[in-house]
């Protein structure tokens, strides 16, 4: 096997595994609570003083990134593993 494919295998169990991790009840609490804390920060950021504007948008950043890389290694498991279906099937 190719280190390349080697790659493709690793992405998709990582997607695999976070999908099961968001779709448990550790990962449903987490994606909730960030998903809370992004709305909350939000909220705040409509009435937030000059002052705290940094500390509200460093509130709402923190929700995005957890948000944003459990979707990062979802998709790019499941591309990877498109990728891995064409191959098999140009072969």
């Amino acid at each position: 096997m190719e280190e390349e494919d080697q790659l493709k295998w690793a992405e998709v169990s990582l997607g695999i595994q976070a999908s099961e991790f968001l779709n448990g009840p550790l990962g449903s609490y987490l994606l909730g609570r960030a998903n809370e804390q992004l709305r909350v920060a939000r909220d705040k950021l409509e009435t937030c003083a000059a002052a705290q504007l940094e500390e509200c948008q460093a509130d709402a950043a923190v929700a995005r990134s957890f948000i944003s890389w459990m979707d990062e290694l979802v998709q790019n498991g499941l591309i990877a593993e498109e990728q891995l279906q064409n191959e098999d099937y140009e072969e």
